[in-house]
């Protein structure tokens, strides 16, 4: 199975794009680029959302894997994704093509979300460690270990850690964001 770099600049390629091309679309550096498609770093969420946009490919298209009726995936050997400095998302049994997505979040404190713009689709937070203060509409709320939310994603809503220690999440949504 090819590395995320190699897909990316096998799909670069592909579709006949320059580094300089790719640059402009994205707002990214080429000496950055050049890196992530050889592997020799790894780029953040947001500068991969900006690469698979640039590339006029889907964010999950860059993880496909071969199409299975079950995936296992042992502790610790989900696919890490950097939000920002402050947010790390272990992708868990999240296959693309399917309609639910789950993961491990793991935010430090003072991580957050900001706004989350209303989207179609639902979503499920069990806190695991630490502790987290969610908005849901008008609603707040602060979750410790065991406590648990569920809601449509049709409402505005934020996440914030705002304790002195990493809180971690099982976190479960439908439509898929990351795979």
């Amino acid at each position: 199975m090819k590395t995320l770099g190699a897909r990316l600049k096998a799909i670069r390629e592909e579709k006949e794009y320059t580094l300089k091309q790719v640059s402009e679309k994205s707002g990214l550096s080429i000496g950055f680029i050049s890196q992530v498609e050889r592997d020799q770093t790894d780029p953040s969420l947001s500068s991969l959302k900006k690469m698979a946009e640039a590339l006029d490919v889907k964010l999950g298209s860059l993880f496909e894997q071969e199409e299975a009726a079950h995936e296992v995936v042992k502790r610790g050997e989900g696919r890490f994704l950097k939000i920002d400095s402050k947010v790390t998302c272990e992708l868990l049994a999240s296959t693309p093509g399917k309609i639910m997505e789950s993961m491990f979040k793991m935010v430090e404190p003072g991580g957050e979300s900001g706004l989350v713009d209303p989207h179609a689709g639902e979503e499920f937070i069990l806190v695991q460690e630490g502790s987290l203060h969610v908005m849901i509409g008008s609603n707040h709320y602060d979750l410790h270990p065991g406590d648990s939310v569920y809601f449509e994603g049709n409402q505005p809503h934020a996440w914030s850690n705002k304790g002195d220690k990493t809180c971690v999440v099982l976190w479960v949504m439908t439509p898929p964001s990351y795979s």
